[in-house]
């Protein structure tokens, strides 16, 4: 049921930044949470050392050219305000509605969803910038925008269910870097991080919690996937203190890459249910196939979180 309320969600995503034609979208938060202030600096884990020398420098580059479509990252600009911005252009070559998207986006190695979207009408070519939120992801530990990898998907926007134009990952490098000069960050170990599961195929890691937020009771944990695969975390049957309260979440995290996320308990529900003081969060851990919700589980498995 889980797997398929994720995939529900998604696709609404989808559709709403669809009608939005590539406009810029809000800073992302995790599927089901909520955008919240962020934690004070010094409960934050020190950001790796990176070099942040090269700036924004990239030259166009062509992704894709057929006979259908062509779609390039024709720059990269650093914003003080707005952080990275990369200008794409989709081309669409028939006489259908075509809708360009990004899945399965990672920058330096972390997962971020840019939430972009872009509907091109047919014989037409329209210009979209994709924002990256450098704040949040200097928040991750990524100092630099060195590298970002995504899956390329063009659809017909009216028949989604068709054989994708284009389902293809790429690689790009903003500041004008190459697979050998590129940064990947190592992810640092948090003070009092408690590891729920490690092994040959994954890693999860409660990092820390935030008790006092006007949002509620917050939890920021930390996933890896070790396989060739793509992964979805998720959480089922979740309890706090003994009450029944789901934070309805749940992440993809592409083969081999990493991801840090923000698990939310609102306020109102600790409050309906009497708790004034988190003492103890009980889960079931579930990590599947991405792309083969038919295979078994990596790992089902249930545990306790204790502040």
């Amino acid at each position: 049921m889980k797997r398929i309320f994720t995939l529900l969600l998604s696709c609404a995503l989808l559709l709403t930044l669809a009608a939005c034609g590539g406009s810029k979208a809000p800073a992302p938060t995790d599927s089901h949470t909520s955008t919240t202030a962020a934690p004070p600096a010094e409960s934050l884990p020190e950001a790796p050392t990176q070099s942040t020398e090269p700036q924004a420098s990239m030259a166009e580059t062509i992704l894709v050219d057929n006979e259908q479509v062509t779609f390039a990252v024709v720059s990269a600009q650093e914003n003080a305000h707005t952080g990275m911005q990369l200008k794409a252009r989709c081309v669409n070559k028939t006489d259908r509605t075509l809708l360009f998207s990004w899945d399965m986006v990672s920058v330096c190695g972390y997962m971020y969803d840019p939430l972009w979207a872009q509907e091109v009408s047919g014989g037409k070519t329209t210009e979209s910038t994709v924002y990256l939120d450098t704040v949040e992801l200097e928040r991750m530990g990524v100092a630099a925008v060195e590298e970002i990898t995504f899956t390329l998907r063009v659809v017909d926007s009216e028949n989604w269910m068709d054989e994708p134009l284009v389902d293809a990952p790429f690689t790009v490098y903003p500041t004008g870097l190459d697979p050998d000069t590129a940064q990947l960050p190592e992810h640092p170990d948090t003070a009092g991080q408690v590891v729920i599961a490690d092994n040959g195929a994954l890693r999860f890691v409660v990092e820390r919690a935030d008790r006092e937020n006007n949002a509620g009771y917050i939890l920021h944990v930390y996933m890896e996937n070790k396989t060739d695969r793509n992964l979805m975390f998720s959480w089922d049957m979740v309890s706090v203190n003994g009450h029944s309260i789901d934070p309805f979440w749940a992440v993809s995290v592409a083969a081999g890459k990493k991801a840090c996320s923000r698990i939310t308990f609102y306020k109102s529900d600790l409050d309906d249910n009497g708790i004034d003081t988190v003492s103890e969060v009980s889960f079931t851990l579930s990590v599947c196939d991405y792309d083969d919700w038919t295979a078994d589980y990596l790992l089902n498995e249930s545990f306790t979180y204790t502040p």
